[in-house]
């Protein structure tokens, strides 16, 4: 539009000098006829300048109007190229903000910013080679501040992917070792079953008898009416890898019916309580020990038949056996 004026000015310009030429030459060839006269050498310089003038006025107007065409066009040239190079950086963005999350909102806010300098740009109505300067500058600010900003978007982002890659190396470490801690655990409670089952305590000579009171003591018998005690002895093997200490010893005698001869008390037999006889407390040194039960029994209560002797060694079973006792001959003895 000021290109348009400004042709249109200097057109007019023109015009005016052409019709004060006219003017001068009409004025001139009237003098002539009234003098009949040849055109004075005054009158032929002034027509001579006015034509100069004439013809530099309109090549000027020619010249301006092809440079100003030519202005106008470099400079939109101008405002297209540096759209394009607010659109390249708008897509630099796009490609960033789509590749990483690091330092996204920063990303985002220099995208605003590049838009709102692009719209800008389109919005204005006149452009000059100021108005492009301007433009151009801020074009190379955002560059600089594209260039430093994605430098330190892909550092951190190399400095996460090496972080992510110890910790996925950290996590497979940790993952197998947990295997391992599995393997050996698994191995150890083998080894705790198998050392378990090899510290059990084991007896040996397990031997019961029938006992009667004499004068000279206690004696061995077969008869239920002159049982008055049973002796119960046995020997515990040698275990190393028995924890030494005391071992609780229990005996439990059960007469032909099943019942508990004389009952003491209760112990935990596998997490069910059962009566015993008689108990005593073994020291036990992780070699052969030898163990002795009497326990006395009532007249009352003892019966013609088999007698069973259980033995027990810290709640566990070890070992088990009966005596057979008969009755008197006709009823006497």
């Amino acid at each position: 539009m000021f290109l348009l004026f400004q042709h249109l000015y200097l057109s007019r310009v023109s015009y005016l000098i052409l019709l004060l030429f006219q003017s001068i030459k009409k004025k001139s060839k009237k003098i002539t006829k009234m003098e009949n006269k040849k055109p004075t050498k005054s009158n032929k310089s002034i027509v001579i300048v006015l034509a100069v003038l004439l013809a530099v006025a309109i090549g000027y107007s020619v010249y301006s109007f092809i440079d100003s065409a030519a202005t106008e066009t470099e400079l939109l040239s101008e405002k297209a190229a540096v759209t394009k190079k607010l659109d390249a950086l708008l897509v630099q963005y796009e490609k960033k903000i789509a590749e990483s999350n690091t330092l996204e909102a920063e990303l985002v806010a220099a995208r605003a910013n590049i838009i709102a300098y692009r719209d800008s740009l389109a919005s204005e109505k006149k452009t000059s080679y100021l108005t492009i300067k301007r433009y151009r500058s801020k074009v190379y600010k955002l560059e600089k501040q594209n260039k430093a900003l994605f430098a330190k978007i892909d550092a951190l982002t190399a400095s996460n992917k090496v972080l992510n890659e110890e910790i996925t190396v950290a996590k497979d470490s940790i993952v197998q070792i947990n295997v391992e801690n599995v393997a050996l655990t698994t191995k150890n409670e083998i080894l705790k079953a198998k050392v378990a089952i090899g510290a059990r305590l084991s007896i040996v000579n397990l031997k019961a008898v029938a006992m009667k009171k004499s004068s000279s003591g206690l004696s061995e018998t077969t008869k239920f009416k002159s049982t008055r005690a049973f002796r119960v002895s046995y020997k515990i093997k040698k275990n190393a890898l028995t924890t030494p200490g005391d071992k609780l010893a229990y005996l439990v005698v059960k007469n032909p019916e099943g019942a508990v001869v004389t009952p003491k008390g209760r112990f935990d037999r596998k997490g069910k309580e059962t009566f015993y006889s008689s108990t005593t407390n073994v020291t036990y040194k992780n070699k052969e020990t030898e163990v002795i039960f009497i326990t006395d029994v009532e007249k009352d209560d003892m019966m013609k038949g088999s007698y069973t002797f259980e033995v027990y060694l810290e709640g566990a079973p070890v070992g088990k056996t009966a005596v057979l006792l008969r009755g008197s001959f006709l009823g006497i003895f």
